[in-house]
């Protein structure tokens, strides 16, 4: 049997590999089409823009992050989680609960954006931070049974929802640019955004939210919340504390061409873990308590992972500055080591996300706490005494750091609940990083001084196509022999 026949037989099947081969379809699609046109706009945004607009940005996002992180209640997570999580009485429950959230962030948002204007020295009226606090209004009143369609793995309609108006957000932005050539634009694409998710939310998954409640169903919601209480503070802190670091020490322009650099290469994370969770949560949850099964499954998604992820790593980590160069311009190319450096992070961060997927679908979320816990005292311990040592690297740097040791210590708690064989786990990122051989010797035959950028470019991602297609033959032939990893 063909790879093309084995895969329309496993797409056209009724068991769970099948609901994930079709989910995987539809999230890598949606997802690969938002990314492609949010590269085009980064695109375009950098060679329009001065870096003071973007940076500027990036700290506007970041206060909004900030307030959803301080009072996330995992409500997504809740719905998919729970057997009864598709009842009415639920989703009324869920959806107030956000409803009440939303409107208190918003209301602390308000009141806090003149300290926020005073203390980052923002040139721009206070209207400016508060149109864009809109966003979590937008997000909080989103249809719960839009959560419903991910437990059910829907994957169609949470596409639409999720990447659609991702999609309309980014063209928004893309056109708006042209006409309003200062940070407005970003807020503005920045807010339809989330209010387009909002809207299609509704189209695709009507539901009307009413004082209807059950006890039982109220408590498990609370109870699940409360396990969740705490854990995207300390999410939040690993992924912005560089960004409110950088904007205090550093200029405008010297945070805007890092945060650029920053969303190049965090992409893979944001394309693969958007992927792996809407699938994998509903999996665990299905097999929840059968560890040799689940410990099977991590052991072939991050194998999958490291095999994509590592070639892709050592061609952004030789070929940094030519790639932002290439992409975003050359005064960009200046930022070539942070940029290795998060991409370094943002590897070991999507390898760890089927662990977290896991503590989620088991309904443990304070497993997950110990691990954010410990990343984000690091991160906090790190990032300052190394930006003041190496400026915008020892940002980057800080980050790695903290990712690598927390990661080790979360692939050591799993061992404990499921009996996870870790040896056999950290041989998987040994085989990843041979197959980034060809990337490697390409970089070291061919000296980029000796050839024109894109050229050397071309040719190393053609090293890079050529390993994945090594992989892909690999897979397949171990697929055919229907071999079994180990547990």
């Amino acid at each position: 049997m063909g790879p093309i026949t084995a895969l329309q037989s496993l797409i056209n099947g009724a068991g769970l590999k099948a609901r994930m081969a079709r989910g995987g379809l539809w999230m890598g699609g949606g997802n690969g089409v938002e990314h492609a046109l949010r590269f085009v706009r980064n695109m375009v945004l950098t060679r329009i823009l001065a870096p003071e607009a973007l940076g500027l940005m990036a700290i506007i996002s970041s206060v909004t992050a900030a307030l959803e992180a301080f009072a996330e209640l995992g409500i997504r997570e809740a719905i998919v989680q729970n057997p009864a999580g598709d009842k009415d009485t639920y989703l009324n429950s869920a959806w107030f609960l956000s409803l009440i959230r939303a409107v208190g962030l918003l209301a602390v948002g308000m009141a806090i954006s003149p300290y926020v204007i005073t203390f980052y020295h923002i040139e721009y009226p206070v209207i400016l931070v508060r149109i864009a606090l809109l966003g979590i209004l937008f997000n909080g009143l989103i249809s719960a049974r839009a959560y419903v369609a991910l437990k059910k793995m829907d994957y169609k309609k949470w596409v639409f929802i999720y990447q659609g108006g991702g999609i309309i957000g980014t063209l928004t932005t893309i056109v708006l640019v042209f006409f309003i050539r200062n940070v407005w634009a970003l807020v503005i694409g920045f807010v339809v955004e989330a209010a387009m998710r909002c809207l299609i939310s509704y189209i695709l998954c009507p539901y009307l939210p009413r004082l209807s409640f059950n006890a039982e169903h109220t408590k498990a919601l609370k109870t699940f919340s409360l396990g969740m209480l705490g854990l995207p503070v300390f999410y939040f802190i690993f992924m912005q504390t560089d960004i409110f670091v950088l904007g205090r020490l550093c200029s405008k322009a010297e945070l805007g061409v890092y945060s650029m650099a920053a969303v190049l290469a965090q992409a893979p994370a944001l394309l693969i873990s958007v992927f792996i969770n809407p699938i994998m949560m509903p999996v665990f949850s299905e097999i929840n308590g059968q560890y040799d099964r689940i410990n099977r499954m991590l052991f072939q998604i991050t194998r999958g992972l490291c095999y994509a992820c590592f070639p892709a790593l050592v061609f952004c980590a030789l070929y940094a500055k030519d790639i932002l160069s290439l992409v975003y311009g050359a005064p960009y190319g200046v930022v070539a080591l942070p940029f290795a450096l998060i991409f370094m992070s943002t590897i070991l961060r999507t390898c760890s996300a089927p662990l977290t997927t896991l503590y989620f679908a088991s309904g443990r979320p304070r497993l997950q706490r110990r691990f954010v816990i410990i990343r984000a005292a690091l991160m906090v311990a790190l990032i300052y005494p190394l930006t003041v040592a190496l400026g915008l690297a020892g940002a980057a740097l800080a980050g790695l750091l903290a990712m690598a040791i927390a990661y080790f210590f979360q692939v050591f708690q799993c061992r404990r609940i499921s009996g996870l064989d870790v040896t056999g786990y950290f041989a998987l990122f040994g085989r990843g990083a041979l197959l980034a051989a060809p990337v490697a010797v390409v970089w070291g035959l061919l000296p980029s001084t000796s050839l024109p950028v894109f050229l050397h470019l071309s040719m190393a991602a053609g090293a890079c196509l050529l390993t994945y297609g090594i992989v892909f033959v690999f897979f397949h032939r171990f697929s055919n022999k229907k071999q079994v990893l180990p547990v």
